[in-house]
């Protein structure tokens, strides 16, 4: 029987079994140490193995040994292997806050980002973590964030935030595409 080939923005998860886009997987590499390492920008050498990208799937991966599966030789898969996954997919994320930024595609201040939602209604509004829900639940009925038609991201410290956008104002709006 021939098996159907997948488009290359497609992989199939270790974990799973089922076909996701690339955007939805995390892509595994084995480093020179024969250690798993995760390659959340899809650029490290060598043959990688795709997992969902979820908590759930990443445990199961690890207790089901999936790794020493998919790459067909014993490797070692650091005990914080979760933790350092999720330290790069946020450094990557604030990466890409911080290129938005300098492309002119984001917006950072309550009247800049009032203007810009008048103008437009795609993109996504950040607040920072720590900011208080008074604070959110204002400006967010000023700036009509309770419509479907906007995203609304609560997830960087206002410290991480600082450094992808180097502004402390606390709210900001990316454009999507």
């Amino acid at each position: 029987m021939l098996r159907k080939r997948t488009p290359r923005s497609e992989r199939l998860c270790a974990v799973t079994g089922e076909v996701k886009p690339v955007a939805d997987m995390i892509r595994f590499v084995v480093g020179p140490d024969h250690t798993v390492v995760p390659d959340v920008k899809h650029r490290l050498p060598g043959r990688g193995t795709w997992i969902t990208s979820t908590r759930q799937a990443l445990e199961l991966a690890i207790n089901r040994r999936s790794f020493e599966r998919s790459f067909k030789r014993h490797v070692c898969v650091p005990c914080d292997l979760i933790e350092l996954t999720d330290e790069l997919l946020e450094r990557a994320a604030l990466d890409a806050l911080a290129m938005c930024h300098k492309a002119g595609r984001a917006v950072i201040g309550f009247s800049k980002l009032e203007a810009a939602l008048a103008r437009s209604m795609g993109g996504a509004v950040l607040h920072a973590v720590e900011a208080s829900a008074e604070g959110v639940r204002k400006l967010d009925g000023a700036l009509g964030c309770g419509s479907a038609s906007r995203v609304v991201l609560k997830g960087f410290t206002s410290a991480q935030l600082d450094l992808a956008f180097v502004s402390g104002l606390g709210l900001w709006q990316v454009r999507l595409p």
